[in-house]
C-alpha cells in the first residue's frame, strides 16, 4: 500500500465509481487521474450489471455517455457488482490485466472515505483526493438524484455540458419507473 504525493508515483491509475450521474466531484478525480497518468488510466464504471431502479437511475451506457461528453479521451470499462468482495476484486484484477495494467502496480484515485478505506484495507495503492479541503466540490450523486426527483436545479452540481443530457435521461428513466 502506498499513499502520498501522486505526482511521484509511476504506473497505472484507476478510478472506480458508479457515476450515477457524474458530478463535479467525480470530475475533479477524473482530471487528477488523467493529468497524472495520461494514457495509463482506466475509469471503471461500477454496477454495470444493474437494471434501472430507484438506486440505479441511469444505465451503464448513460453513465459512459456522461463521462465521454466531458472527457472524450477517457478509457472506460464496466465493472459489475458481486455479492462477495473477493469475487469483485478478482473481476477488477482481470479487467485491469486486460488493460495491460499489473494490478499490484495500480494506484486508485479516490475521494470517498468508504471507497478509499476499502482499497487500503485490501492492500492496494491509493491516492486520496481530499473532498473536504475546499479544493474539490463536496457533492454526492445522491444529492444530484434527489435534486432531479424534487425538480430542483442541478446547476453547480454537474458540468453544464451534460445538464441537458442528464435531465433528459433522468426524465426517461424516472417516468418508466413510476409506471411500474
Amino acid at each position: 500500500m502506498m499513499q502520498g504525493d501522486i505526482s511521484t508515483e509511476k504506473g497505472f491509475g484507476a478510478l472506480v465509481g458508479r457515476f450515477s450521474p457524474m458530478h463535479l466531484g467525480h470530475q475533479r478525480l477524473i482530471e487528477q487521474l488523467i493529468a497524472t497518468f495520461g494514457e495509463r488510466h482506466l475509469i471503471l464504471v461500477g454496477s454495470c450489471n444493474h437494471a434501472v431502479s430507484f438506486r440505479h437511475l441511469f444505465t451503464y451506457n448513460d453513465r459512459c455517455e456522461f463521462i465521454r461528453a466531458v472527457y472524450p479521451q477517457a478509457h472506460l470499462v464496466g465493472l459489475p457488482d458481486f455479492d462477495e468482495n473477493a469475487e469483485w476484486f478478482n473481476q477488477l484484477d482481470d479487467t485491469l490485466a486486460l488493460a495491460n495494467a499489473n494490478p499490484s502496480m495500480v494506484t486508485y484515485v479516490g475521494g470517498c472515505q468508504e471507497d478509499v478505506e476499502f482499497f487500503i484495507e485490501s492492500g492496494r495503492r491509493v491516492h486520496i483526493l481530499n473532498r473536504f479541503s475546499g479544493e474539490t466540490p463536496h457533492i454526492s450523486a445522491t444529492e444530484v438524484r434527489d435534486a432531479l426527483i424534487e425538480h430542483r436545479p442541478i446547476d453547480g452540481l454537474i458540468d453544464l455540458r451534460i445538464v441537458g443530457l442528464v435531465k433528459e435521461r433522468f426524465d426517461l428513466r424516472w417516468s418508466a419507473l413510476r409506471k411500474k
